[in-house]
Order: structure tokens, then C-alpha cells, then sequence
């Protein structure tokens, strides 16, 4: 929370008039977060980013610690890896120990959890965090129907976070469902939410 007071002060104190407000919005939360910390300290207490700061500390500076986990584990798997934070990358880093194999499965064009500081960065970033990697495509899906998948991968040729993948080559092993999905965009959050109302009623009608 110090050092996050203080980046907020910099701000602050460099920003021209137009930034000033959204400086000073800044500092408050700041201000906020500086307590909540306090109050976390005064009650003995842990929240949910604590559980990955707590745990990766440990094991960066007790030896002890560090030795015990990392002699459990000879693999380690990580799922849907687009979605963690840097966090995360941080205590895998810590528990990862020489000769220990790494296997994650992960898709930056599918990152939905940004809100929590998940980024496709990690992705692109992969060999930089863990040294020399191997990449391989997954060819089968199991959840879609192959229109779905269709759809998808035409989207997603566009998408940003798509610079650096693997092309997506998909094979859907379900059978097609009788309607075919469509891909509607809105431009704004207005757009959006009366696009869906039409589309329930359309569905409600039929």
C-alpha cells in the first residue's frame, strides 16, 4: 500500500490540469487501500489476493519452505493459464524448482478475467517468465458444434490477442445443432442490451 501511495502521489503532483481530477480520484483510493490494509493487520485477517502474496513470499525467502514444496512436485499443470495474473506467474515461478516440469494449456484469445488483473501478456510473454518452451496446437474440441467453432475462429483472426498464437485449427467431434450461431456486433453498451432484448423476444416468440 506504500508504494502504491506513492505512485498515486507522483501522479498527482505531475499531472497537468486535465489529469488532476483523475489523480486526485487516485490518491483516494490509495488513501482507502492504505486502511483496509491496516485493518486487515489489526484483525489478524487475509483476503483472497493475500492468499497467493502471503504464500509466494514464504517461499521466496524461507529456504526451508522453499526446499520442502519444491521437493513435492516433479510436474506441474496450470489450465486456462491466459486467465492468471502476474501474481500468480510470480508463485508459480517460486514453486517451480529445477527439474521440475511445467505444462500449462491456455488460449489469450480467451482471457475473461481481466477484472482481476488476468492479461494476455502472460501469454505472450511465456518463454521470458519459464525459459525455453515447446508449443502444440490442440486439434479436438468436445464442448462445440462445428459452426460454433466456425464462427469463433473467424472472430477471433481479428482479435488483438491473437498476434503470437497458434493458428486455431479445430475439429468438433459433437453433432451440429439444427440452428446456426450468428455473431452480432453492437457499437456501445445501449446498442448491446436492446441487441439482446430483440433477440429474447425473438426466441420467446418462436
Amino acid at each position: 500500500s506504500e508504494q502504491f501511495m506513492q505512485l498515486a502521489s507522483d501522479m498527482l503532483a505531475a499531472s497537468t490540469c486535465e489529469g488532476v481530477e483523475l489523480a486526485e480520484k487516485i490518491v483516494e483510493v490509495a488513501h482507502i487501500y492504505e486502511r483496509y490494509e491496516r485493518l486487515l493487520q489489526e484483525r489478524n485477517r487475509l483476503d483472497f489476493g493475500d492468499l497467493i502474496k502471503k504464500v509466494t513470499e514464504l517461499i521466496e525467502t524461507d529456504s526451508a519452505v522453499r526446499e520442502i514444496l519444491r521437493g513435492q512436485y516433479r510436474h506441474i499443470l496450470v489450465d486456462e493459464y491466459q486467465d492468471v495474473n502476474r501474481a500468480s506467474v510470480r508463485l508459480l515461478r517460486a514453486l517451480r524448482g529445477p527439474g521440475t516440469t511445467l505444462w500449462v494449456v491456455g488460449d489469450a484469445r480467451q482471457s475473461i478475467y481481466r477484472f482481476r488483473g488476468a492479461s494476455d501478456i502472460n501469454m505472450q510473454e511465456f518463454e521470458s517468465d519459464h525459459g525455453e518452451t515447446q508449443r502444440l496446437p490442440l486439434k479436438t474440441n468436445y464442448r462445440s458444434t462445428q459452426p460454433i467453432i466456425d464462427l469463433f475462429v473467424g472472430f477471433a483472426a481479428g482479435m488483438r490477442a491473437s498476434v503470437g498464437q497458434l493458428p486455431l485449427r479445430l475439429e468438433a467431434t459433437g453433432k451440429e445443432a439444427a440452428e446456426k450461431p450468428q455473431a452480432r456486433v453492437h457499437r456501445g453498451e445501449e446498442e448491446m442490451l436492446a441487441g439482446l432484448a430483440f433477440s429474447i423476444e425473438d426466441l420467446r416468440s418462436r
